[in-house]
């Protein structure tokens, strides 16, 4: 394991605090060490079924902000949500908004 590696775990951890401050500044702290360092997806996806739901919404959103500045490539990220949209949290949280606006449209 590479210092890279730790640094990109502990940023995990703290991504997971309660403390909202705390995720923020280890977004923003993956999200760089990523943009320096893009092999390290691979380390991120070893962790991803560590993530509550909000977490894994997260990460797509760096993993996205990433394509955006042509760090990631858009296959890489397509096959990332491929992957990731069976996730159980996911399922469970898609039907839920999906649900919820359609409760919204029909008000």
């Amino acid at each position: 394991d590479t210092l890279q590696d730790l640094f990109i775990r502990i940023l995990i951890v703290f991504m997971l605090s309660d403390n909202s401050d705390t995720a923020e500044n280890a977004l923003r702290g993956i999200y760089h060490l990523l943009h320096i360092y893009p092999e390290l997806v691979v380390k991120v996806e070893e962790y991803w079924d560590e993530f509550h739901y909000r977490a894994k919404e997260w990460m797509l959103m760096v993993y996205e902000l990433l394509t955006e500045t042509k760090v990631m490539d858009k296959v890489l990220l397509e096959s990332l949500v491929t992957k990731h949209i069976n996730d159980s949290h996911f399922t469970q949280e898609f039907y839920y908004k999906d649900y919820a606006a359609k409760i919204v449209l029909i008000c």
